[in-house]
């Protein structure tokens, strides 16, 4: 029996920062929402450098971060944009207190 390999690696994530380091990332998080077998994501990425970027401009960058790691998930969610534009912030907040 294969051992199951974690379809979101620390190596992904540190490749999803060095990607969008030009951006000037603030915060990000990433949440398995897939009850346990790891192909469903929720990402979230907070980035100085989104401000004035469209929408689909900054969801294509995070996901040319994560294109490999994309491409054997069943699916994911993302929400991208600038400091205090994005639920993370709130989730942040919470955490914090």
């Amino acid at each position: 029996m294969k051992a199951a390999r974690l379809s979101l690696s620390v190596l992904s994530l540190l490749q999803l920062f060095t990607e969008l380091e030009s951006f000037d990332i603030t915060a990000a998080a990433v949440r398995d929402t897939s009850g346990g077998c790891g192909q469903m994501y929720e990402i979230m990425v907070e980035a100085s450098g989104f401000t004035n970027m469209s929408l689909i401009k900054r969801q294509m960058a995070v996901a040319k971060a994560l294109k490999e790691d994309i491409s054997q998930w069943h699916g994911f969610t993302m929400q991208a944009g600038s400091p205090g534009n994005t639920p993370l912030t709130e989730i942040l907040a919470e955490l914090r207190k």
